[in-house]
């Protein structure tokens, strides 16, 4: 059973584990996260979308309807999420700032639990928070409704009772940290634990552990109606089967091993901790984690054990923006012969600015002597035209009294030590596309024109652009590179400065698939695809 869903998918992004799942009138819900990322995604006839949320970390996740869900997680995040609402409504936990684990909807609240005894009551219609007196010092992972009215709590080693009256008792223990527990309609009931616990209670009975349980973490457990048993899944990939009296494989045919005997399924590929179950079409969905690192994350990842085709693998894709088609070349036509890129002259910076003072000259950075081109330049790329003394501790200086046109992508990217350039052009430019990238102090007298893509990151070692005009169709800006000080005829998306355009995390809908990373343009990609002389926007 292999994965069809992983973190760092090219559309949703990140898909942090350990993820929770829930769905509701054919809508899957899928919740986690955790190292400071989140995820909520959902699923419906579209595919799969991603959500967007301020959260640290999410554990659980419960519908209230097929627009609505209730998410909990760490430093005691609660909050009900959709229904028209623009914003996630956060419900306050007061000084609670525990993880949060457990939504359960019982009779005509949301039973609310987590770390250090939280235990609360949602009402999903006013979001009024009632925390309960703490009958427990452990962490609280679960609550499950009990056929009798009651309510089990998973706590620690424990699973507590509260009955209708609000008395409550520890009435079982295991031998280690306890993980979840489920009822059949017959009212037995199945536990999972750390360290290959795994229990089996008769209607009204006490759970006793199973035989064939592996030793291994079992997270979670779900009764599959259609095979009349529980389907238990944990560590490395690990998916097994309880099935009734005499018939742990859950075919009908009572061949199994035996009553409370465990019956390994096909593994997870690839096998990682298993954290939640749910019926899907012909089957089940499962979702897994893994840590990795340095740097550490959690990386999570959805399978499915039913027929391929009815798997839920179809992911959105939302409507390209209109940026219109490539611009075609109007500027940088004087009819003058060009320079050559080795006909310079070096002199002083004060000079080059008295032989172009119709253009404005950046402060930064500072040099003492420039190469200065007196008319218009032509060339096929940058490679020669920004070369410089890698020893020196800033970069080219440059300055073209005429125009600039460049056959291939004006890559402006910034050198020497201290990310320090400078490029002063006092006609019109002409690229196909153009990188300002770190410190490069760019100023164009007249229009800078680019076909396609104008990229400008990392700018907190000085970059800026300046120019009477700019005409792309797509205007990127990001890293503390401030919005171009132009005229600006071109799609904008960035935020920088509180100069906001169209919506960075919305990259999706204006670039290619392959040049996003957890939803965003990934600046250094997106350059390297620039400078090939690849296409990273978009088709119509």
């Amino acid at each position: 059973m292999d994965a069809f869903l992983k973190d760092g998918h090219p559309l949703l992004g990140s898909v942090p584990g350990p993820l929770a799942l829930a769905g509701h009138d054919g809508v899957i819900w899928a919740a986690g996260g955790g190292r400071g990322e989140s995820a909520l995604l959902r699923f419906d006839d579209e595919g799969w979308r991603a959500e967007q949320l301020d959260a640290g970390g999410l554990r659980a996740v419960l519908p209230l309807d097929a627009e609505t869900v209730v998410v909990a997680g760490e430093y005691g995040y609660l909050a009900i999420v959709g229904g028209g609402e623009e914003e996630a409504r956060e419900i306050e936990t007061g000084a609670y700032k525990g993880c949060l684990y457990g939504l359960a909807r019982i009779g005509g609240v949301i039973w609310v639990t987590g770390d250090e005894g939280f235990v609360a009551t949602l009402d999903p219609q006013t979001g009024e928070l009632h925390v309960e007196p703490p009958f427990t010092s452990g962490n609280v992972v679960r609550a499950v409704a009990g056929p009798e009215g009651e309510t089990l709590f998973v706590a620690g080693s424990q699973l507590i009772r509260r009955s209708a009256d609000g008395t409550v008792d520890a009435w079982f223990s295991g031998r280690a940290p306890l993980t979840d527990a489920a009822y059949a309609p017959d009212g037995s009931l199945a536990v999972t634990g750390d360290a290959g616990q795994l229990y089996l209670a008769e209607p009204g009975g006490i759970p006793v552990p199973c035989d064939g349980a592996p030793a291994l973490d079992l997270e979670a457990l779900l009764y599959d109606p259609r095979r009349d048993g529980f389907l238990i899944v944990g560590e490395d990939g690990f998916i097994g089967f309880l099935g009734p009296d005499g018939d742990s494989d859950g075919d009908g045919d009572g061949d199994g091993a035996g009553a409370g005997v465990l019956q390994a399924l096909a593994p997870a590929v690839p096998p990682y901790r298993l954290t939640s179950v749910l019926p899907w079409q012909d089957g089940h969905l499962y979702t897994g984690w893994v840590q990795t690192g340095p740097p550490y994350r959690f990386c999570g990842a959805v399978y499915f054990d039913g027929a391929a085709e009815a798997a839920p693998s179809k992911v959105y894709v939302a409507p390209r923006q209109d940026f219109g088609p490539p611009r075609v070349r109007t500027v940088g036509n004087s009819g003058r012969t060009p320079l050559a890129v080795e006909d310079f002259e070096v002199i002083p910076l004060d000079a080059a600015k008295e032989r172009m003072p119709e253009v404005t000259w950046p402060d930064f950075p500072p040099f003492d002597h420039i190469r200065f081109y007196d008319g218009d330049l032509h060339v096929a790329d940058c490679t020669a035209l920004m070369e410089y003394e890698e020893r020196e501790a800033s970069g080219y200086a440059i300055a073209i009294s005429g125009d600039l046109i460049v056959d291939g992508t004006l890559d402006a990217t910034a050198g020497g030590d201290g990310y320090g350039s400078l490029l002063v052009v006092q006609g019109d430019v002409w690229a196909p596309a153009a990188l300002f990238r770190y410190g490069i102090a760019a100023s164009i007298g007249g229009t800078l024109e680019v076909a396609t893509v104008v990229q400008c990151d990392h700018g907190d070692d000085g970059g800026v652009l300046w120019a009477a005009t700019i005409r792309a169709q797509v205007l990127f800006y990001s890293l503390y590179f401030p919005i171009p000080d132009a005229e600006l005829d071109a799609f904008c998306i960035g935020d920088v400065y509180g100069d906001t355009s169209f919506p960075p995390d919305r990259a999706t809908e204006v670039f290619v698939p392959d040049v996003i990373e957890d939803g965003e343009l990934d600046e250094s990609t997106a350059a390297s695809w620039l400078r090939e002389g690849r296409s990273i926007l978009r088709e119509a």
